[in-house]
C-alpha cells in the first residue's frame, strides 16, 4: 500500500513539473515574441551575424528559453528580399563576427544582398573582427557583397583559404586492439579508410584536392566580384592572410577602419535622412507578404544523420537527426493536401541509414509519380544517402559550394577481441546459425560472413546506382563514371548532371513558379511541414528516454567518437554516409 501511494504522488509530481515546464514555455514564448509595430516611415535593416546562421530553427523551446534565438537562413533571405520592394527601408547594415555559416548558406545570403543592392539602396558590413586568431573566410565572402566593410582597428581579417581536413584512426585502433573489418564499394567512398589507414588513398586525395580547388576558386571569384579586384589579386591575397586591421585595409579588403558609434555616424551621413536600426525578426513580425499568394507550398527540411523511425536522439550525431518516417509522412501529407500546389524538400544531410534513405526516396518518387511538382533544395551538404533521397525529384537545386554526390556504399564492423583482452573482459557466446556472429563485436567475419557482406554491398551500390540513372535520365554507365562514392561541388555537379540549376532556396521557387506556370514574380506561401510540435510534447520528449544504447567498446573509443560513431552507437545503418570532413582555413 505504501508503495502505491509513493507511486501515486510521483507520477502526481512529475505532471506538475511537466505541466510547470510547458505553462513556463508558453509564456515565455509569447512574451518573447517580437512585437507585431509596423516598421518606421524610414528604417535600417539589421542582421547580426555573430551568432550562428541555422538552416532550420531549433524546434526546442527549452533552447529558446535558455538563450535568444537568430533568425534562420531563410528568414535572413525572407526579410532581405521583402525589404528590396519595401520603400520604408531605405539601407542594410550586416554586423559579423568570425564564421557562423557555411559557405553554401554565404552564397545564398549574399546573394539576397546582391539583389537589395540591385535597387539603389546600399548595404553595409560592420566588424569587430573577422575572426580573432580563427578562420572567418565564410563571413568574409558574404561581406564583400556590400558597398562598404568597416573593421575595429584592432580587429583582425581571418581570410586563409580553403583547407580540408580528415581524421585518420587506423593506427590508433591498432594501439587500442581494435580491428576495423570494412568494406565499400567506390573507390572514392572514403570513411572506411579512416578507421583502416593512417593517410588517405590516391583516389581520396585526389578528390579532396578537387573540391578544395573548386571552394577555393569560388571563394576568390566571390571576393574578387565583390571587391572590385582581379582573382589572380585576391588568391595572392588569401596566401597572405591572416591580416591585422590595418593590413587589411592597406590591401583594399575592407573600406574603413572605426569603432561602431563612428560607423554607424557615417552610415547616417551616406543616407540621409537615416531611420531607426531594425532587426531582421522585428522587421519580419511587423510586415506580411502584402500580396494574396498565388500558390501555397510545403517547405519540408531534411536535415541531418538519415535514421530510420522518426528520429528521437542520438548522442554522437551532434547535426540532428532526420528520421525517415516523419519526413515521408510529410512528403505523403503535402502531397494529399490539395491546398498545397508543390513541395520544396530542403536536404542538408551527409547521409546515413540506406533504408531510412530508401523510404524518403521512395516517398519522393511517389510525389513525382502523383505529378505534384517536388523541387529539392541543396544545403551545404546533399551527399550519399542525402543525395539517394533527392534523385526522383522534378529539379535539384543546389549552391556553388554544396557538397553533394557520394554515390556509393561502405559498411562492416569493428573487433575488439583484442581490446577486451587487454581490458580484463572475456566473453562467452553460444549460437545457432552459421553466420550468427555476422555482427558480432569480438569474433571477425568468417569467410561466409565476409562473403555475405560483400553481396549485401553489390546490391546496395547497384541500386544506388540505378536509382540515380532512373531519376536524372541517364544511363547506368554514366552514373557508373561519375559515382564511385565521389563527392562533388554543386558547380561541379551541375556540369555532370546530377543537379539542375546553381542557387538557394529563392532558385528552388523559381522553379516552383516555373513548374506551376506561373508568372515570375508571383507570390508563394511556404507551409513548414510537419508541423511544429508543441511545447508539451517537447518537454515529454526531453524528460524521456530517447537516448541510444552505446554499444559496449564505445567508452574506450571516446576519443575516437566523431570517427566512429556511425559504427560505434549503431553499426550497420550508415552505409550511405559522407565523410565528415571539416572545411576550415
Amino acid at each position: 500500500m505504501w508503495r502505491f501511494i509513493v507511486r501515486v504522488f510521483a507520477v502526481i509530481g512529475f505532471l506538475s513539473v511537466l505541466a510547470a515546464a510547458g505553462i513556463g514555455v508558453g509564456v515565455y514564448l509569447l512574451v518573447s515574441r517580437p512585437t507585431a509595430e509596423p516598421p518606421p516611415d524610414r528604417a535600417l535593416l539589421e542582421l547580426d551575424l555573430r551568432q550562428p546562421l541555422a538552416d532550420e530553427r531549433a524546434s526546442d523551446p527549452l533552447t529558446r528559453l535558455l538563450r535568444p534565438v537568430p533568425p534562420t537562413l531563410r528568414e535572413a533571405v525572407t526579410a532581405i528580399d521583402l525589404a528590396r520592394d519595401d520603400d520604408r527601408v531605405v539601407g542594410l547594415v550586416l554586423v559579423f563576427g568570425g564564421d557562423t555559416m557555411d559557405l553554401a548558406a554565404a552564397q545564398e545570403l549574399g546573394d539576397a544582398i546582391s539583389r537589395f543592392r540591385a535597387t539603389g539602396r546600399l548595404a553595409f558590413a560592420y566588424a569587430d573582427s573577422f575572426g580573432e586568431l580563427s578562420a572567418a573566410n565564410n563571413a568574409y565572402v558574404l561581406a564583400s557583397n556590400v558597398d562598404e566593410i568597416w573593421l575595429r582597428p584592432d580587429g583582425m581579417l581571418g581570410l586563409t583559404g580553403i583547407r580540408l581536413e580528415m581524421p585518420f584512426a587506423g593506427d590508433a585502433l591498432d594501439d587500442l586492439g581494435v580491428l576495423a573489418e570494412l568494406e565499400r564499394r567506390g573507390e572514392y567512398k572514403n570513411f572506411p579508410e579512416m578507421l583502416t589507414r593512417s593517410s588517405p588513398t590516391p583516389s581520396s586525395r585526389e578528390m579532396m584536392q578537387s573540391l578544395a580547388s573548386d571552394l577555393h576558386d569560388q571563394m576568390t571569384t566571390r571576393i574578387a566580384a565583390g571587391r572590385g579586384l582581379a582573382s589572380a589579386d585576391v588568391a595572392r591575397l588569401i596566401d597572405g592572410g591572416p591580416y591585422a586591421a590595418e593590413e587589411a585595409l592597406a590591401n583594399d579588403l575592407v573600406d574603413r577602419l572605426g569603432l561602431r558609434h563612428t560607423f554607424d555616424a557615417h552610415v547616417a551621413d551616406r543616407i540621409e535622412p537615416t531611420g531607426e536600426s531594425l532587426p531582421v525578426q522585428r522587421y519580419l513580425a511587423a510586415v506580411d507578404e502584402r500580396a494574396e499568394p498565388a500558390a501555397e507550398v510545403a517547405l519540408i527540411y531534411a536535415t541531418g544523420t538519415i535514421v530510420q523511425g522518426n528520429g528521437g536522439s542520438r548522442p554522437l550525431a551532434p547535426d540532428g537527426l532526420m528520421g525517415a518516417d516523419t519526413i515521408a509522412q510529410a512528403i505523403d501529407d503535402a502531397v494529399a493536401d490539395d491546398e498545397l500546389a508543390a513541395i520544396v524538400l530542403r536536404i542538408n544531410s551527409g547521409g546515413g541509414s540506406a533504408v531510412a534513405s530508401a523510404i524518403i526516396g521512395e516517398a519522393v518518387s511517389r510525389a513525382r509519380d502523383q505529378g505534384k511538382p517536388l523541387i529539392v533544395s541543396m544545403g551545404m551538404a546533399a551527399a550519399s544517402g542525402g543525395y539517394w533521397i533527392a534523385t526522383h525529384a522534378r529539379e535539384i537545386v543546389a549552391e556553388p559550394a554544396t557538397l553533394t554526390g557520394s554515390i556509393g556504399v561502405f559498411g562492416g564492423k569493428l573487433v575488439v577481441a583484442e581490446l577486451s583482452d587487454d581490458l580484463g573482459i572475456t566473453w562467452s557466446a553460444v549460437q545457432r546459425g552459421r553466420n550468427a556472429d555476422f555482427w558480432s563485436i569480438v569474433e571477425p567475419y568468417s569467410l561466409d560472413g565476409a562473403q555475405r557482406l560483400s553481396a549485401v554491398l553489390d546490391d546496395i551500390y547497384g541500386r544506388f546506382v540505378a536509382r540515380v540513372a532512373d531519376g536524372r535520365d541517364l544511363s547506368p554507365d554514366v552514373v557508373a563514371d561519375i559515382a564511385g562514392g565521389r563527392v562533388w561541388t554543386g558547380a561541379q555537379a551541375l556540369e555532370i548532371g546530377l543537379v539542375d540549376r546553381l542557387g538557394g532556396l529563392e532558385e528552388a521557387l523559381v522553379a516552383v513558379r516555373e513548374a506551376l506556370g506561373l508568372a515570375a514574380d508571383a507570390p508563394l506561401r511556404l507551409v513548414e511541414l510537419p508541423k511544429p510540435r508543441s511545447p508539451f510534447e517537447r518537454v515529454s520528449e526531453l524528460l524521456g528516454t530517447g537516448l541510444s544504447v552505446q554499444h559496449p567498446a564505445s567508452p574506450a573509443l571516446d576519443r575516437l567518437a566523431p570517427v566512429l560513431a556511425p559504427l560505434v552507437a549503431h553499426p550497420g545503418e550508415d552505409l550511405l554516409r559522407m565523410p565528415p570532413l571539416r572545411i576550415g582555413g
